[in-house]
């Protein structure tokens, strides 16, 4: 039985602003409704995530962060459902704020499988 880890460590975070700078400089990008996912193709990638959550979003510190806690749970729960090792970085938008978490999830799922990242025979 495989057992799956579901931890998100800061080690598998985007922090360097050169690898946030990489992944828009490759212009990998799909573009949903609620998020922008890029995708950084590198020799020293290894499945990290970043996520933008700008003034844009919301004026209000806590609700952005708030969106950010959102993308994060959702990615730990579909990560092991993820193939390949490429950087992630999703930018989050303001429609975000207002949607259901089965939206979001299902979102972030056709976003993946768009970019050829999530393993077909997994379902929620």
């Amino acid at each position: 039985m495989k057992v799956v880890n579901f931890n998100l460590k800061k080690s598998q975070r985007l922090i360097k602003s050169s690898s946030f700078r990489d992944t828009f400089e490759q212009n990998n990008k799909w573009v949903g409704k609620y998020m922008i996912l890029w995708i950084r193709e590198a020799p020293d990638s290894n499945l990290k995530i970043g996520i933008i959550s700008s003034k844009k979003v919301h004026n209000k510190a806590y609700k952005r962060n708030r969106s950010r806690r959102y993308i994060r749970e959702i990615y730990r729960k579909i990560r092991h459902k993820i193939i390949g090792n490429n950087d992630i970085v999703i930018v989050i938008r303001k429609a975000l704020l207002s949607a259901t978490w089965n939206e979001v999830y299902d979102e972030m799922s056709l976003l993946l499988s768009k970019a050829g990242l999530l393993e077909e025979s997994h379902n929620k």
